[in-house]
């Protein structure tokens, strides 16, 4: 069915009989904004710019090309899908560095906490973000600078620049920097949904503990790398 027919022939007719209460509002609303979209007199001049030619012929080379279009590249899907952490690691900081991780401020916007309850649930202070746990939070900079990490100015939209700001500590940055943003996460969530305490010790010790099981995912050469992990995380 199309908009054409829907208007010439009305929208009843294509749909099935005795809707429910809700289908009915549904469909006086879809009624309401047919009818305040006005009717143009002229012809519809509109063309699939992407796969017509320059004179305005289809182009079957075009269509093909946009048909095989794989999207646009993101800037940092290299420094994330490349790395040899777990899948659901690398899940993770693909949705944190585009602030789609279900902090409070992204349930607050889908209505699912109220403005009362968006606060951190960690430090307490303010609306909690991916850029406040991970990097703000007084709790999350006292276990960068535990482990010698200068994250100043850092954001998890650039996660890159935190695999530099890792990389004078440690060897193998970027799955390093994966590991400490993934138990910060973890941590977070053992807090709200847990009703466990903040603690330092118990982050490290989950980070030393992935460490060791992450060693073998890492090339052979770099699994030396894992020994400056544990001195980083070592609770000494």
């Amino acid at each position: 069915m199309t908009v054409w027919e829907a208007r010439e022939e009305g929208l009843l007719r294509h749909l099935m009989p005795r809707l429910t209460r809700v289908g009915e509002t549904e469909l006086g609303v879809v009624l309401a904004l047919m009818e305040a979209q006005p009717v143009r007199e002229e012809g519809d001049d509109r063309s699939l710019l992407h796969i017509t030619t320059p004179r305005g012929d289809l182009s079957a080379a075009m269509a093909y090309r946009l048909l095989r279009f794989g999207g646009l590249v993101a800037p940092f899907a290299t420094s994330i899908w490349d790395t040899r952490v777990p899948s659901r690691v690398k899940f993770f900081c693909w949705l944190m560095v585009q602030k789609r991780i279900h902090t409070r401020d992204v349930l607050l916007k889908k209505h699912i906490v109220e403005p009362d309850d968006a606060g951190c649930p960690v430090c307490e202070e303010e609306l909690e973000s991916a850029d406040h746990m991970i990097f703000s939070c007084p709790f999350a900079r006292s276990f960068w600078g535990r482990i010698g990490i200068n994250v100043e100015g850092v954001s998890v939209s650039c996660l890159d620049h935190l695999a530099s700001a890792a990389s004078s500590a440690v060897g193998s940055a970027p799955e390093f920097a994966m590991l400490c943003c993934w138990h910060l996460w973890k941590h977070r969530n053992a807090v709200v949904f847990q009703g466990q305490r903040p603690s330092l010790a118990r982050l490290l010790g989950s980070c030393k503990e992935d460490a060791l099981l992450w060693r073998g995912r890492l090339k052979e050469t770099c699994r030396i790398h894992v020994e400056t992990w544990m001195q980083a995380t070592a609770l000494g």
